[in-house]
């Protein structure tokens, strides 16, 4: 099982008018847990910019292709991977905490990728502090 959660730290006023620049208003804490375990734990990560690269992922019409987050703020890309090999789906990223074995299925990370984004939605709907 696979969940992603975020933890709003902060809000970066100054890039809310700017085209373009909104993917990069919230930043929090960024966790990856597998099987309850904490894979990926990061301060600092602009959860658009995770979302806008995952929501890309899932509409892609290759559903074959691997999903790469690129994070702006540092030079070790992509932070987090969606690879498939042999038909089954695994994650990666040079900060993981540990080495997962755990294969998942292409349904299983949409699904966690659409209960992250209702999660940010809300927030930045509803003003909620923690999602």
């Amino acid at each position: 099982m696979i969940i992603f959660e975020f933890l709003l730290i902060d809000r970066q006023e100054e890039f809310h008018n700017e085209k373009h620049s909104y993917i990069y208003e919230y930043e929090g804490c960024l966790t990856i847990l597998i099987d309850g375990k904490v894979f990926f734990k990061e301060q600092g990560i602009a959860v658009l910019e995770f979302l806008r690269d995952a929501c890309k992922w899932i509409n892609n019409k290759n559903k074959r292709e691997d999903m790469l987050y690129n994070c702006i703020e540092t030079e070790d890309n992509p932070l987090i991977s969606f690879i498939l090999k042999k038909d089954k789906w695994y994650i990666q990223s040079p900060w993981q905490k540990f080495k997962s074995d755990g294969v998942f299925a292409r349904e299983e990370l949409e699904s966690a990728i659409f209960e992250l984004k209702h999660s940010v939605s809300q927030y930045i709907l509803y003003g909620k502090t923690v999602l």
